[in-house]
């Protein structure tokens, strides 16, 4: 009897594991036409793929990241420039501005939201190209926390 109960409770162990495995694994997605790559939810899908714009999405998150060829910018620009795209989306409510460093970015961040919308808008300086990324991350409510997961999981490499 103690047997059972036993093989019954490994057997939920097990259970419990593989959906908690399966529900928070995360995949690699890379961008190869500017050598940039980030981690998410392994349900995103990429939608495109272009040079000039690469997209995934789930039902929860959408994340879109455009090159922004500027050899004269720099990380003084970038703070600015944060808030000017956000203003020019017409986010409503921005907050939670700050700067970051990333592998080989640095850049600003800014969260905020349009007609009831959240999102994370990201401007990331390629320290040795003059490639620059603007990424945006729009997501449900309550998926915040996904949303910076995937935004501090940037990272670039050599194509």
């Amino acid at each position: 009897m103690k047997t059972d109960l036993f093989k019954r409770i490994q057997f939920i162990l097990l259970f419990l594991i593989s959906i908690n495995c399966t529900l928070f694994s995360q995949d690699e997605y890379k961008w190869d036409s500017h050598g940039i790559g980030f981690k998410a939810a392994s349900d995103m899908k990429v939608t495109v793929n272009k040079a000039d714009e690469f997209e995934a999405t789930n039902e929860k998150i959408t994340l879109d990241i455009f090159p922004w060829q500027d050899e004269n910018v720099n990380k003084d620009d970038l703070a600015d420039g944060i808030i000017s795209i956000a203003k020019e989306l017409k986010f409503d409510n921005v907050h939670d501005a700050d700067a970051m460093e990333i592998d080989d970015f640095q850049g600003y961040y800014v969260l905020g939201t349009k007609d009831g919308v959240e999102a994370l808008i990201m401007i990331l300086l390629d320290k040795e190209s003059s490639t620059n990324m603007i990424v945006t991350i729009v997501y449900e409510k309550g998926n915040q926390d996904a949303a910076i997961k995937i935004a501090d999981s940037f990272y670039a490499y050599d194509k």
